[in-house]
């Protein structure tokens, strides 16, 4: 159901004075010429005027009143309505605001979460040795691997020169034992390896072997 404004409830009730007014003055003129017939009845007549006059006289009042009230009713319409219409550029001004802000706060968030990563990365820095250290640490371990290639290499010729040695001992107990016959029986017959198969081992080209030079022999 529609609520009624006050507009139409003070139209509706100046209608309705209206229609009273009218009526007593119907009332009145039907009384007036009831007089004109019966002049014995002056004094009521008299009381019966000045009642429809303050009555008049009420009724106006209450129409200004009810005028002053509906252009009242009309600033304060158009007060509300001004009103809703700033209430309303407010909330978008508040919309764009608020979204500006989660903007920021996204960024802010944002900014955070890296911070906290840029500390960690700080601790994390903090916590492996200075660059002095590591400096002197790689030195330390550049140096410690030199020298165990140096002494890689010379253990290389350390064994080069014992195969050298000894395949010069087995070509020297070749030549001792080569011209005897019977010291070759004498070596089968002890199951004793034969020197020609130990060179034969030895010079090999899987054992990187070969008679000695001379400069070997020597």
């Amino acid at each position: 159901m529609e609520t009624e404004s006050a507009d139409d409830f003070l139209r509706k009730k100046a209608a309705i004075k209206e229609a009273s007014l009218r009526q007593l003055a119907k009332s009145f003129f039907h009384f007036q010429n009831a007089l004109s017939r019966d002049t014995s009845v002056d004094q009521l007549t008299q009381l019966y005027e000045s009642t429809l006059l303050r009555d008049l006289q009420i009724f106006e009042s209450s129409v200004q009143k009810t005028k002053s009230t509906l252009e009242m009713l009309g600033r304060q319409e158009q007060e509300d309505r001004d009103l809703i219409q700033s209430k309303s550029s407010t909330i978008e001004s508040l919309k764009r605001n608020i979204g500006e802000l989660q903007g920021v706060l996204a960024r802010e968030e944002e900014s955070v979460k890296h911070k906290e990563e840029y500390e960690q990365l700080c601790t994390t820095i903090e916590t492996l040795p200075s660059r002095q250290v590591t400096e002197k640490n790689n030195q330390d371990m550049e140096e410690q691997i030199q020298r165990m290639m140096q002494e890689g290499e010379m253990l290389e010729e350390k064994i080069s020169l014992q195969k050298k040695q000894f395949h010069l001992f087995l070509y020297s107990l070749d030549l001792l034992c080569g011209p005897q016959t019977e010291d070759k029986q004498n070596c089968n017959s002890a199951e004793i390896q034969p020197v020609d198969n130990w060179k034969r081992e030895v010079f090999s080209p899987e054992n990187d072997g070969g008679p000695p030079t001379e400069q070997e022999e020597d």
